[in-house]
């Protein structure tokens, strides 16, 4: 019954041609215990299985549109789909898609991308909340300020920044070869450490 309001564009015939197993919030905390070997904080553990349908419902009414994941996370018995992995769905477009379309829903509503942009800091109030930050809109050109009510810090996180993997990970990680981003250079956590956030995790 989940799963129809995110794939208004299947057909009844395309949906009876799969078989979609249940996954009740428990095997999906299990599941977490399992692979972060009893690390997962219980906190961000609960709002992750509170949220996750209700977000993608919500980025659904948004315009992205979910893909079955019957090409690659299935097998077919007789006339049916069955699914394994518990990765039934996806985006249109996979992780790059998906990346895509909330950039064009984001412009689309009027939200106002700045490529190219490097925050330097975080800007603190008088009780010490971050209320924006201190930011470069390209390299040579001063240092702007910039309030906000909140700001997240989406930026990865440290795993090309040889520095950082040594101190955080241990000797010898510094010669490790990055197959990520060479972009997750640590900045958005250097910035939070320097405003007095607790390293953690």
């Amino acid at each position: 019954d989940a799963f129809p309001p995110l794939l208004p564009h299947y057909s009844k015939e395309e949906l009876e041609a799969v078989v979609i197993p249940p996954y009740p919030r428990r095997q999906f905390a299990d599941d977490i215990e399992r692979v972060t070997e009893g690390l997962a904080n219980e906190t961000l553990v609960n709002t992750l299985l509170d949220n996750a349908y209700p977000t993608m419902k919500w980025l659904t009414g948004l315009g992205v549109r979910w893909m079955l994941a019957t090409g690659r996370q299935s097998f077919k018995v007789g006339d049916k789909y069955h699914f394994f992995g518990n990765l039934i769905l996806e985006a249109n477009g996979g992780g790059q898609g998906l990346s895509d379309r909330e950039f064009e829903i984001a412009e689309r509503d009027g939200v106002e991308v700045w490529y190219d942009a490097k925050p330097t800091r975080l800007m603190t109030d008088a009780r010490g909340a971050v209320n924006g930050l201190e930011l470069r809109r390209a390299p040579g050109e001063p240092v702007q300020k910039l309030t906000a009510g909140a700001v997240v810090l989406a930026c990865g996180g440290f795993e090309a920044n040889a520095e950082m993997r040594t101190r955080y990970l241990g000797p010898d990680w510094d010669l490790a070869k990055v197959r990520g981003s060479r972009f997750n250079t640590g900045d958005g956590i250097r910035m939070a450490l320097d405003i007095g956030a607790q390293p953690y995790g």
